[in-house]
């Protein structure tokens, strides 16, 4: 059986805030499973999305 996170469970285990899953959740780079009122995500899904998530910040200039 697949482990089950709700939102803020999800923004725990990526070591985000709530506000920065739902920008993700809007902007299409995660998808979650609607149950009852409640979005939830696996565990699965999340380690995905971790491994394709471009660092925040601007790149390091180049040293020659």
């Amino acid at each position: 059986m697949k482990t089950l996170l709700s939102t803020s469970e999800a923004a725990d285990y990526l070591g985000m805030t709530v506000r920065g899953v739902w920008y993700h959740i809007r902007r299409g780079h995660l998808s979650p499973t609607k149950v009852g009122k409640t979005l939830v995500f696996t565990r699965d899904q999340l380690d995905r999305f971790q491994i394709n998530r471009r660092p925040a910040g601007r790149p390091r200039k180049e040293e020659a």
